[in-house]
């Protein structure tokens, strides 16, 4: 590993590994869709595609009003640009039909899919409404499983540098504190899926369809501040204003998830697909590490067995695995 890369170190920001100079052309000619592209991170990541060189981005989120604005911010980066502007519920499987076709339609095939719309709210288990639980797995999981569905095959057929990254988050993996089930359960449940998937594309020779989960750090952003409901805070008096505290002291940007996204999209991460990255890691040095994380299986989710016990022991568990 270069002496350069610090595989320890936690980013904030734009860090070298990820600086846009090295990107220039790195996206030439491909057509990207990134869902929750109104504002935020979806935001970020379209105005790191323009400047990456992008053929076309197609923007879906439920508000035209600020699709339309970064749309317009887009084109500045790069005039030219094509932009598909494609409002879409993310829990309305009919919207999204309609939003790949007018994207196909204007745009060409998609070469990139990011899915990151998502949704969220701090509430325990025994507060929260079915509906409302399962409205979160909508947003977060089954969008996205119907976007990958939508987009997978055209993919496979050209198996030449095509990528989806499915914004994960920490919750996926680390241990948890409650208060957000269905989001943890959600992003989970999509982290295992991408991984999944590049395992069928893998045994297919289907390999230059690269997919990665990603952390995107902690970007001020309006749904973090949003996590906290009335009821919430008052059966848990002082919770909104500790979320609130939480997030004011977040230093992650938002360009910092968006030129990772550019970094694993430009084909440097292909030999670590399938796998789960977090923006706050040099994504150089873990790509540099490679041979370590393949054969000690890292950035996957698993279970640590206590007493190191395995099952793999077993001869039929060997053929299970």
């Amino acid at each position: 590993m270069s002496a350069a890369l610090d595989i320890k170190a936690v980013h904030t920001n734009v860090y070298p590994s990820i600086d846009p100079s090295h990107f220039p052309t790195a996206l030439s000619g491909k057509v990207a869709l990134i869902t929750g592209g109104g504002r935020g991170i979806g935001r970020a990541i379209a105005l790191a595609f323009a400047q990456s060189d992008v053929k076309g981005i197609a923007l879906l989120a439920r508000s035209r009003g600020e699709l339309e604005e970064t749309a317009q911010l887009c084109k500045k980066e790069k005039p030219g640009l094509e932009v598909s502007v494609c409002p879409a519920d993310a829990t309305k499987t009919a919207e999204l039909d309609a939003a790949v076709e007018k994207a196909v339609k204007e745009l060409g095939e998609i070469d990139i899919l990011v899915n990151n719309a998502g949704a969220n709210r701090l509430r325990p288990f025994h507060m929260t409404p079915p509906d409302e639980w399962w409205n979160i797995l909508e947003v977060n999981l089954h969008g996205p499983a119907h976007l990958m569905s939508r987009v997978i095959n055209p993919m496979r057929a050209r198996n030449s540098g095509q990528y989806i990254i499915n914004i994960s988050s920490r919750a996926a993996v680390m241990a948890s504190r409650g208060m957000a089930s269905s989001y943890t359960s959600s992003k989970t449940a999509l982290t295992r899926m991408t991984a999944c998937i590049q395992a069928e594309l893998n045994t297919d020779g289907k390999d230059r369809v690269c997919l990665f989960s990603l952390h995107p750090g902690g970007p001020k952003t309006k749904m973090n501040y949003d996590l906290v409901e009335p009821d919430v805070d008052a059966a848990y008096p002082g919770m909104h204003e500790k979320v609130r505290q939480f997030v004011d002291i977040q230093e992650d940007t938002v360009e910092l998830c968006a030129w990772t996204v550019v970094y694993l999209c430009s084909g440097r991460a292909d030999r670590l697909k399938g796998r789960y990255f977090d923006v706050e890691q040099d994504v150089a040095a873990v790509v540099a590490s490679a041979d370590e994380v393949l054969e000690r299986n890292k950035l996957d989710l698993k279970i640590d067995y206590a007493g190191d016990w395995t099952y793999l022991v077993a001869p039929t568990n060997q053929m299970k695995h």
